[in-house]
């Protein structure tokens, strides 16, 4: 699977998320890297936040995995204006998650959990 088939209308975004992550752990650093490299394709239908989500997805992944990052992630449209928490988090939890969030989502505005990308 390619990042950019994740932000498809009327899917389930989070299944095709995990289904990524499935797919570029178990893949070799060839197939990795050209699973990154093409941009989604903008869909009226989905959140930005969407979008910032997976620029941050992209580039944690390159970090981490010491791969080259793909131009499209530093896009300014991949950055949010406003902070997002996912809709169940509220009170303290997002003070957690606003010390704990990996760096590649807080600086897209968007707070999520240290391990965020783990698959178990």
């Amino acid at each position: 699977m390619k990042v950019k088939d994740i932000l498809i209308p009327e899917a389930d975004i989070e299944l095709n998320i995990g289904n990524f992550l499935d797919s570029f752990y178990h893949a070799d650093e060839q197939e990795r890297q050209a699973s990154i490299y093409e941009e989604p394709i903008y869909n009226r239908g989905i959140a930005w936040e969407n979008y910032a989500y997976v620029a941050a997805m992209v580039e944690k992944l390159c970090n981490d995995y010491g791969l080259e990052a793909p131009d499209w992630i530093y896009k300014d449209e991949y950055y949010l204006q406003e902070p997002w928490f996912p809709p169940f988090i509220k009170g303290k939890a997002r003070i957690y998650l606003m010390l704990y969030s990996p760096v590649e989502f807080l600086q897209r505005n968007l707070y999520v959990s240290e391990n965020v990308l783990s698959r178990t």
